[in-house]
């Protein structure tokens, strides 16, 4: 989407539309969180609680990757061919790279 055209759905929504917008964002993000909660206890995953971010949910894929005998990656490879989008999956472990250790570097992001 160009400026433009945000620009014109901004001026389309007016100052209200778009404080509307904003409420319903912040009450859906607390039902997914709460719903995310719910599902990943379930499996004995938990969801990280990140206060500095008010967009996004974290979970725990321990038990998945320990079940499953693949890394983290693998699952964001699964959630990209079925299409989903905005995830990202980032896999335990250590990698060296010109003698600098980097851990967690095997960042999986799907746009």
């Amino acid at each position: 989407m160009c400026i433009r055209d945000s620009l014109v759905t901004l001026l389309e929504m007016g100052k209200e539309g778009l404080k509307e917008l904003l409420k319903e964002r912040k009450e859906l993000y607390v039902y997914a969180k709460e719903k995310a909660k719910e599902i990943m206890a379930k499996y004995g995953e938990s969801v990280i609680e990140n206060v500095d971010n008010k967009i996004s949910i974290g979970v725990t894929l321990s038990k998945l990757v320990e079940a499953s005998k693949k890394d983290a990656g693998a699952f964001g490879a699964y959630l990209y061919t079925r299409r989903v989008s905005g995830v990202r999956v980032v896999g335990e472990g250590k990698k060296t790279v010109c003698g600098v250790e980097f851990k967690n570097l095997s960042l999986i992001h799907i746009c």
